[in-house]
């Protein structure tokens, strides 16, 4: 749990799909690590990271490796980056061409009624991390880890940022980049591990934990 355990090693990475076009080197793939009721099974994958609207979702993961029957969901918005988020069956993404930072949208997936719901809502923290050291993040029971960059293959992360007590640290953990373009990083409570898009290829790192000091 949160409060019983914190991250101690990220595994070497699984590699489950590839994505070839080079429009795609960038993108963010997902799980509901909350899932409404017959949603444990879905996939939803974001390919490109500028304006992009479409957002594909596989039933299964058997459909998701092979490609086959596959929903595509217009967002009302395009995304600008690869941060985005599914949680209860609701898509956070940032919006292209925003004024605001950190702004976010939601997006209520029920496609069985083709319906789409907006809303948005956003939360900042000014942490002590160098922007030169920080080439990717991700957060885990609202601990935001850094890794030290998004090419270097063998690599560290370095930092971390307890959102609940506002305070950071630096840390050492390896890590590994496969594919030299790392450009996702999205822990998943529910399949302990973090989902990456890692230069078109749509990988997962498994976590170790360690009891919490």
């Amino acid at each position: 749990s949160c409060n019983e355990e914190t991250l101690g090693g990220i595994l070497q990475p699984i590699t489950h799909a590839w994505e070839s076009a080079a429009a795609q080197k960038y993108g963010a793939w997902m799980m509901d690590p909350l899932p409404p009721t017959g949603d444990e099974t879905k996939i939803y994958v974001l390919g490109g990271y500028t304006n992009a609207r479409a957002l594909w979702m596989y039933g299964n993961y058997a459909d998701f490796v092979t490609r086959r029957r596959k929903t595509v969901i217009t967002l009302p918005t395009g995304v600008g980056g690869t941060g985005h988020v599914i949680y209860n069956g609701t898509i956070y993404y940032p919006q292209y061409n925003t004024a605001k930072v950190n702004t976010r949208c939601t997006v209520q997936l029920a496609v069985n009624t083709g319906s789409v719901t907006p809303a948005r809502s956003h939360n900042t923290w000014k942490t002590n991390a160098k922007k030169a050291k920080v080439g990717n993040t991700f957060f885990i029971c609202g601990v935001m880890y850094s890794v030290e960059a998004h090419t270097i293959l063998d690599n560290r992360v370095s930092y971390k940022y307890d959102t609940n007590t506002q305070e950071g640290d630096l840390i050492s953990i390896p890590f590994s980049i496969k594919y030299g373009l790392l450009n996702q990083m999205l822990y998943n409570a529910r399949h302990r591990a973090i989902f990456a898009w890692d230069n078109g290829h749509l990988i997962s790192y498994p976590v170790e934990f360690q009891p919490s000091r």
